[in-house]
Parts: C-alpha cells; sequence; structure tokens
C-alpha cells in the first residue's frame, strides 16, 4: 500500500477533498532550494487536491494518512501513459501502410499517417476523459483516509505548520 499525509480541505458527504504538495524528483535533496544540479530551476512543489473516501469522518483542516493500492496506481498509470502512445503509433502506422498499399507516395502516406496518428492519440483522449467521469470515481478505485493524524489545533500549534508536511510517502 502507499501512504501520504495530506490535509483536509473540504467534504462532500462520505467523501472528501485533501491537498498535498507534489514534489520533483530532487525533493529530497537540493530540489527544494533550487541549486545544485540545476534539473529542478523553477519546478519546486505545486498544491494537488483529489477526492478520497473518508470513513473516518475526518474533517476540514484535519492532517490524515491517505492510502492507495499500488495496482491502482499502476492502472492509472498504464491507461494515462502508455495507452495514448501505442494508440499514437498504431493508428499512424496502420493508415500510413494502409494508404501505401493503396499506391499514394511515401510523402502523402507518412502525413496522413500522421494525422491519423493525432487523430487516434486525441480519441483516446476522449475517450479516457469519458471513462474518468463514468466510472473512476467509484469507491472502490479512491484513495482512502486511514486515520486522523493531527487537528487543527495540533496543527496550529506545531512548528512548521505553514504547509507542507513533507512527502510522508512509504511503499510497504
Amino acid at each position: 500500500m502507499l501512504r501520504e499525509q495530506v490535509r483536509v480541505v473540504g467534504r462532500m458527504g462520505e467523501l472528501a477533498v485533501v491537498s498535498s504538495q507534489r514534489h520533483t524528483a530532487c525533493g529530497g535533496c537540493h530540489g527544494n532550494t533550487g541549486g545544485g544540479c540545476g534539473m529542478s530551476a523553477g519546478l519546486g512543489s505545486q498544491a494537488v487536491e483529489v477526492t478520497v473516501r473518508n470513513p473516518v469522518a475526518a474533517q476540514v483542516g484535519d492532517v490524515v494518512e491517505l492510502e492507495m493500492a499500488e495496482s491502482l496506481l499502476l492502472r492509472a498509470s498504464f491507461l494515462a501513459y502508455v495507452v495514448p502512445v501505442v494508440a499514437l503509433f498504431l493508428c499512424g502506422a496502420l493508415v500510413r501502410n494502409a494508404l501505401l498499399d493503396a499506391g499514394y507516395t511515401v510523402g502523402l502516406a507518412e502525413g496522413l499517417g500522421g494525422l491519423a496518428g493525432l487523430g487516434g492519440l486525441a480519441l483516446v483522449f476522449l475517450g479516457l476523459s469519458r471513462y474518468n467521469k463514468k466510472y473512476a470515481a467509484g469507491d472502490a478505485r479512491l484513495p482512502v483516509i486511514t486515520r486522523v493524524v493531527a487537528t487543527p489545533a495540533e496543527v496550529t500549534g506545531s512548528a512548521g505548520a505553514g504547509g507542507s508536511q513533507g512527502c510522508g510517502c512509504s511503499g510497504e
């Protein structure tokens, strides 16, 4: 299970909206200061809001532990990164080869194959968007809040409570 500590910023019945800091690959070293290798200049960290299940009835302002199965992360990554690239190349190659077999010139076949690849890419993104709206919001696919780590009063009283709780990631 993947775990991270995040802050609750909203509630919607049995669901909650949580906010976390997205960190760069250098987040654990010099990336936060913008120094060192220069690869992270200007990237910093960005706030990300996610809707999650809230069986512990966490309140707005609470710092909570969020849990998500690795398989769900892998599936989402596959759908977001691999499927579009495969569609791009597959549509482009199929149309290019069909046009070459039909006797079109190489330049025209490759140009139309490239456009077909982009069209396939656009169709995959449209399909993934519809899939996300229709199915991905199902309870089984949402990360879940497993416990309240700190309430707003505890967070306000602690040092460094301004916004970044750190990554808190663990790959258990």
